[in-house]
């Protein structure tokens, strides 16, 4: 590195300066466009494509489609925010635009011109951004916007602009900057994952490195620093590969934002798909988690095999926390993140994860003979990314052993995620081996339930425990069912639930750092090697003057649990 590692506590200022580059990732030209959503070389595979595969013509068809305006470009749009009309204004601004590249029509052309037109002077007339909305209520939803904002200017430059509609589309992606800004979700959070996802999005269409230095190595933001994209991996992907919510479906919610930020930055010449970045080894002033360290460097593929490890010998997962993917093959709601991870490091298991649920879905599909990779809102667009759909048959065993990242550990059919703190025991490698998952980590997440030493039980081909599923965040029974320890398979003392949820409280996003507290448990001893393989943790942290102390056996003919 030229430079010392700089944080956003010992020297702010010379962490934003451009010059301050320790990873070579800001680079000197970018190339032209399209460099943001494809490239030239993705674009011309799309033509072909098209003429020649049925299913592009589908596809194309289907964005062709999507691209009536009926009406919606007519008139103004209204202030304050109508939400779900600034949200149809840009979603068909980007299918027209990019319909335009793939036909030449001029009328796609001139359909999304006037939906930036339509945006622009929505801004004009819209009230000073406030708490990072400027187009919607949710933080989230603007996030994505200003995502697509990106690709659409990035779409309409590649045949070039007049001034007069240069000045149009720079002024609509320029007035992003003081939303992303204003997002009060600065830190470790899926959240600002997908505000950086926004903010790369519009640098790289802009061509403004400093907005992407930013992005990448955090920024002021009045009285906060935000963190970026390089904290996140440093960070935020543990140490053994999974994300740090502890869930595993938002462990896909995060790496679907990361899989479009390395996409991104690949079409702008710039790799972190190989990069390895080293691990934090302090807090950087804000951090949402304490999971520093282990010394040495992780890559973002570690985010992409790891809950390879996670899985049951059917593909069945734990929904423990807000997770609501009880199979691997469901991951195809998450769109293109396993073919770009394949485009990016050929690695077997990957193609036969894709292969796998291409044959386990067959006919049970939306779209007929349209890859399951694109069954989602945005497969109609998502299709031109792909440099193939054709992979080879793959290779994935549970019977390998293995190091997953730094410090996660397969072994004998079994798996420990210490950083993660979670154990699954497998008997072996037959669909009906016995096999147990059991959670001893801390609770930092608002997206956890209080569930230390959580136990399921896969017996007969099937996951015969349970955590509670619900509709959604504004379900009641979120409060007085989903946050509670007694809707887990662990101990209730007292008749409460666990810390934190151990006082009344209206919110279900409580976490241990609100409290002042840790909530941490302790692996004691993680057994594989044998015919009976064994897990022990406890946790001295969740009730007051109580320790909970939980055994797991698991052979191929039983598993026996024994609570101390």
């Amino acid at each position: 590195m030229n430079y010392p590692d700089l944080t956003p506590r010992s020297d702010p200022e010379g962490l934003q300066k451009l010059s301050y580059d320790p990873y070579g990732l800001i680079t000197q030209k970018l190339p032209s466009h399209p460099r943001v959503f494809f490239n030239n070389e993705l674009l011309n595979i799309a033509k072909h494509r098209i003429k020649k595969e049925k299913w592009a013509r589908y596809c194309f068809e289907l964005l062709l489609k999507n691209c009536e305006t009926q009406g919606v470009l007519n008139n103004p749009l209204p202030v304050p925010a109508d939400a779900s009309r600034n949200n149809n204004v840009v979603r068909l601004t980007e299918r027209n635009a990019l319909a335009f590249l793939l036909t030449g029509k001029d009328g796609y052309r001139r359909n999304a011109l006037r939906g930036m037109s339509l945006l622009k002077e929505y801004c004009q007339k819209a009230d000073e951004p406030r708490n990072g909305c400027l187009f919607t209520k949710s933080f989230l939803s603007e996030s994505h916007i200003i995502h697509v904002l990106g690709y659409i200017y990035d779409l309409l430059a590649t045949e070039g602009f007049s001034n007069k509609e240069e000045k149009i589309c720079r002024f609509v992606l320029e007035a992003t900057k003081t939303i992303s800004e204003g997002n009060p979700h600065k830190w470790c959070s899926n959240i600002n994952t997908w505000g950086i996802t926004g903010q790369i999005s519009v640098a790289l269409a802009l061509g403004n490195l400093q907005w992407l230095h930013d992005a990448l190595y955090g920024q002021q933001c009045g009285d906060f620093w935000r963190y970026g994209l390089i904290h996140q991996l440093r960070h935020d992907i543990l140490s053994d590969g999974l994300h740090w919510e502890r869930t595993i479906g938002y462990h896909y919610y995060t790496l679907m934002a990361l899989t479009d930020i390395a996409d991104m930055l690949k079409n702008s010449g710039i790799d972190i798909w190989h990069r390895y970045f080293p691990t934090l080894k302090q807090d950087d002033g804000k951090d949402l988690h304490r999971a520093w360290g282990p010394a040495g460097e992780k890559c973002l593929k570690s985010a992409y095999d790891a809950p390879f490890y996670t899985i049951f010998q059917n593909g069945d997962m734990s929904v423990l926390h807000d997770s609501g993917l009880a199979n691997i093959r469901g991951i195809y709601i998450w769109g293109i993140i396993y073919d770009k991870a394949y485009e990016a490091y050929h690695d077997k298991k990957y193609a036969w994860l894709i292969n796998r649920m291409e044959r386990e879905y067959g006919d049970n599909r939306q779209h007929k003979d349209v890859p399951m990779c694109l069954q989602t809102h945005r497969g109609d667009l998502d299709f031109v990314r792909l440099s193939s759909i054709n992979y080879p048959k793959g290779e994935f065993s549970l019977k390998k052993n293995t190091i997953v990242s730094l410090c996660g550990r397969h072994e004998n059919f079994c798996t420990l995620f210490p950083v993660h703190g979670t154990v699954i025991l497998r008997a072996g490698a037959s669909v009906y081996d016995p096999g147990a998952y059991i959670y001893f980590g801390p609770h930092v997440a608002g997206h956890q339930a209080p569930a230390a030493l959580h136990l399921d039980v896969y017996l007969g081909g099937k996951i015969v425990t349970g955590s509670p599923r619900l509709s959604g965040y504004d379900d009641p029974l979120y409060l007085t069912w989903g946050r509670t320890t007694l809707a887990h398979n662990t101990v209730v003392i007292n008749k409460k639930s666990m810390f934190p949820y151990d006082f009344e409280t209206e919110s279900i996003w409580e976490c241990d750092r609100w409290r002042d507290n840790i909530s941490d448990g302790e692996l004691v001893c993680f057994k594989p090697q044998d015919d009976i393989k064994i897990v022990r943790a406890r946790n001295t942290n969740v009730y007051p003057g109580c320790m909970l102390d939980r055994t797991i056996m698991v052979s191929a003919d039983y598993v026996i649990d024994v609570f101390r």
